[in-house]
Formats: C-alpha cells, structure tokens, sequence
C-alpha cells in the first residue's frame, strides 16, 4: 500500500515539475496583422517601395525572469519583419499607394530596438512584475526632391500578476508595432519630398 502511495506522490511530483518547466519555457510570441485607420493625407496612387530590415545586436526581447534566463527568454520568429512589412504595405495602400520594386516613394525602416525589462515589486508587491517595453527605428523617407531620416520611439509599461504569459507579451508587442506603423503612416513630412 506505502508503494502505491509513493508512486502516486512521485507522479504528481512530476507533473507540478514539468508544469513549472512548461510556464518557464521560452516564449515565441506570434504577430498578427490589424487595421490601421487612413490618414487625412493620402497619395493620389503614387507609387511606394518599401524595405524593413531587423538591425538588431539580439533576437531576444526580454526575460520573464527566474533563476534559469535562458529558459525565461522572449523572442518573436524569423517572419515577423516579413508580417510587418505585409501590415506596413498594407497601411500605405489603404492610404492609396501603390506598392512597387522603385517607387515614387521609397521608405526604408530599420528595426534598432525591440526589448523588454521585468523587474518585480517591491515588498508585498513582489507577486507583481512591471515590465517596460521599448522598440526604435529609423526611418528614411527617399523622393525625387531629397530624402529625411526619422527616429520614432515606442514605449509602454505594464504591471503584471505574477508573470506576463505568452498572450500578454504577444499583446504588447502587437501594441508597440501598431504604435511605430502609425508614426510612420502618419508622418505627412516626407509630402515635401516628392
């Protein structure tokens, strides 16, 4: 009977360990595209060639923190700059671009930045994680009459109960992708260079 009982307390032993494995696994979190709002100043079918090219020293974002990091890592896949730049286009066309090889409008973007820290609370608070999310990129604006470079910040805090999960950071990333598309959809500045 003392051996039916260990195996059943070996085995529950096992299934809490690879559940806390499980929550500490590394995070790929996905992008999915969403909708952008045009802007009051749109093109009149120009043409735009866009490039977005990942400039980052890291792949990985943040840690959700613990004693193993590498296991604790946040990263997005490979694809992610090609789905941006599908939801990047897509904005443009909304605004009526017409997507090209070479383009009235050439517009490269370089992703410098995309990180997040975790930090827990303080005392009583220490079930709680605030993370602060960041991401940077230049921008250059190419036309017939010139071209502009533009940096554009994106940056949010949030205050998680205990630790961010897979949907919470895949939100926030979503959030801070939509926010740089739309500083640099609505930049009506680069008008000037066409």
């Amino acid at each position: 009977m003392l051996g039916i009982n260990m195996r059943t307390i070996l085995a529950l032993s096992a299934v809490v360990f690879l559940a806390g494995c499980t929550a500490r696994s590394p995070q790929q979190i996905q992008l999915t595209s969403w909708d952008t709002q045009p802007v009051a100043v749109a093109s009149q079918n120009e043409t735009l060639a866009l490039q977005v090219i990942d400039m980052r020293a890291n792949e990985v974002l943040g840690s959700r923190g613990g004693v193993y990091e590498e296991t604790a890592q946040v990263t997005l896949p490979e694809s992610m700059l090609t789905e941006w730049q599908t939801t990047l286009e897509q904005a443009f066309i909304k605004n009526g671009w017409q997507p090209a090889q070479s383009g009235d409008l050439e517009v490269n973007v370089q992703l410098l930045q995309l990180s997040f820290s975790s930090q827990a609370g303080e005392s009583y608070k220490r079930v709680l994680t605030n993370t602060d999310w960041t991401a940077l990129v230049e921008v250059e604006y190419i036309g017939a009459n010139g071209s502009m470079i533009r940096e554009y910040r994106a940056t949010r805090s949030f205050t998680d109960f205990p630790r961010p999960s897979v949907e919470d950071n895949q939100a926030r990333a979503e959030e801070i992708f939509k926010s740089l598309t739309d500083n640099i959809i609505k930049n009506g500045e680069w008008e000037r260079i066409l």
